[in-house]
């Protein structure tokens, strides 16, 4: 009797694996500007481990992380060196349960106006006059 339970969990185990929902993708700021890394976290709600997550710019992979965890958040630093760095990210999730990949909304930095260097200047100019 033990051993058919043992078999059923096992079963059980085995082909419940829980379909993804569909990908959020975040931003602990939406402004950056040159010089700066920003982090993108890419989240889902449900779905069973292991879960391949993937971000793109525009439609270029550039990374994929493997989350093994349940309720893991993959997270990827990207450096910002122009503007040519900037445009839509998207991450991207699936799972052996799922045979199609499902993928989040887009997310885009605004670039924000480097601070110049602050300069003196005076527009008076002062003489000095004696009295006679």
């Amino acid at each position: 009797c033990s051993s058919d339970l043992l078999r059923i969990q096992a079963f059980y185990t085995l082909t419940s694996s829980e379909m993804i929902s569909q990908p959020e993708l975040s931003s602990e700021t939406p402004y950056t500007a040159i010089g700066m890394n920003v982090t993108l976290s890419c989240f889902c709600t449900a779905g069973s481990p292991p879960i391949t997550y993937t971000f793109f710019k525009g439609t270029e992979c550039i990374q994929s992380i493997r989350m093994t965890e349940e309720n893991r958040t993959a997270e990827f630093s990207y450096r910002i060196n122009g503007t040519n760095d900037l445009g839509e990210f998207k991450c991207s999730a699936s799972n052996t349960n799922d045979t199609t990949k499902k993928y989040s909304r887009g997310l885009n930095f605004t670039l924000l106006d480097p601070v110049s260097q602050p300069e003196l200047s005076s527009n008076t100019s002062r003489t000095d006059r004696k009295s006679t």
